[in-house]
């Protein structure tokens, strides 16, 4: 009875497919990493479109897909100067993020819950999310869900984890500081599962690195209410992109100053605010000179 001979061409044939497909993935997972602009995201899941901030000068320093999905987005400021106090320099960050959250629901085909990672300590200190003034900026309380860490090594754990999760909008982060290792693990993260992140840092504190971008905010004096002089107007910010991966050869060293609209959900550039003196009226009749009153009653 003769003996089957192994088909050694076919087994070769075999490894040098194998090899080549694990060459093809670890080429596709450089290219991911490094956010080039030829790659369109094939086999990687993805979490919805990218998403812009509506303002289309700041929207075209972003390139055509604006802000990358699968990326880890960095919002801070300045340290405190100008009279700007800490809480309001906080606030204006964590806003500025929270209306970014809100224009990502947007691009989604369906709602999508957003995970807020707020550490216990300033939770404390900065106090609990309202949940009305939340609503008036557009955001349903029902697609947020609010984990606050009572231990400080702990934050960084939650947000990775959240990040890892396809099915989230995206997932805001407020931390004292990320190293070099843990930036790059939250930037693999949301690459693998398409879920952006956003990471409020307090002020004063070294870039986060391995960021698809960095914002700089800082708040600023709204206008008034066109419909009531009396009235607060729209949320104003000082914004400035500081760093874009996908055009890291732009300049992005402009500030702008933009509102938010709440009714549309989206940003604007601010008009001019200035204190303007009244302007003469040249229909106001002058006061009487009291020399020709005098005159004219002798």
């Amino acid at each position: 009875m003769p003996m089957a001979t192994p088909d050694i061409m076919g087994t070769v044939d075999a490894a040098d497919t194998a090899r080549n497909s694990v060459i093809e993935g670890l080429r596709a997972h450089i290219r991911r990493i490094e956010g080039s602009a030829d790659f369109a995201g094939a086999g990687v899941p993805s979490g919805g479109d990218s998403w812009t901030l509506g303002i289309e000068v700041i929207d075209r320093l972003l390139g055509p897909r604006g802000l990358e999905a699968g990326g880890v987005h960095e919002i801070r400021s300045e340290a405190v100067a100008n009279g700007t106090s800490a809480a309001a320099a906080t606030a204006s960050r964590r806003a500025f993020a929270l209306m970014l959250g809100i224009r990502r629901l947007l691009v989604l085909p369906r709602a999508r819950p957003i995970v807020w990672c707020l550490p216990l300590a300033l939770l404390q200190e900065t106090g609990a999310p309202y949940s009305r003034g939340l609503g008036a900026l557009g955001l349903d309380c029902s697609h947020l869900v609010l984990v606050t860490p009572r231990k400080a090594q702990d934050v960084l754990w939650v947000i990775e984890e959240a990040v890892r999760t396809p099915s989230l909008a995206l997932v805001l982060g407020e931390v004292a500081g990320v190293g070099a290792t843990a930036a790059r693990r939250l930037s693999l993260a949301s690459a693998g599962s398409g879920t952006p992140c956003l990471l409020v840092s307090p002020d004063a504190r070294a870039p986060v690195l391995a960021t698809a971008t960095r914002w700089r905010v800082a708040p600023r004096a709204s206008a008034a209410d066109p419909l009531d002089p009396l009235a607060p107007g729209a949320s104003g910010f000082q914004v400035a992109l500081e760093r874009c991966r996908a055009r890291p050869l732009v300049s992005c060293s402009n500030d702008y100053a933009v509102e938010w609209c709440d009714g549309a959900r989206c940003f604007r550039l601010a008009a001019p605010v200035s204190d303007r003196a009244l302007a003469p009226d040249a229909t106001r009749l002058s006061p009487p000179d009291a020399t020709a009153l005098r005159k004219r009653t002798a």
